[in-house]
């Protein structure tokens, strides 16, 4: 499955696997046969000021901190079926 979502952009490697193991956590709490890959790429962009874009919410991470949303990215994972 190859997975697409916006986020804060993982300058560290504390917020790279910061970003595997949210996703991580969602397989193994829906209780899912997927396996989340190491392998993480994104690409910056910048967000729309369009009055009917969708806007992006910030959810603390996994390690306790509120994300950086002044620089985003889309961030592609990759989980494969065990």
């Amino acid at each position: 499955m190859h997975i697409i979502d916006r986020g804060e952009i993982p300058t560290t490697e504390e917020l790279r696997n910061d970003c595997l193991n949210s996703h991580r956590e969602q397989a193994n709490g829906m209780h899912t046969s997927m396996e989340v890959q190491e392998t993480l790429e994104f690409n910056e962009y910048t967000e729309t000021d369009s009055p009917t874009r969708l806007p992006m919410f910030a959810t603390p991470s996994l390690i306790g901190r509120t994300a950086d949303m002044s620089h985003v990215c889309m961030r592609s994972i990759i989980a494969v079926k065990k």
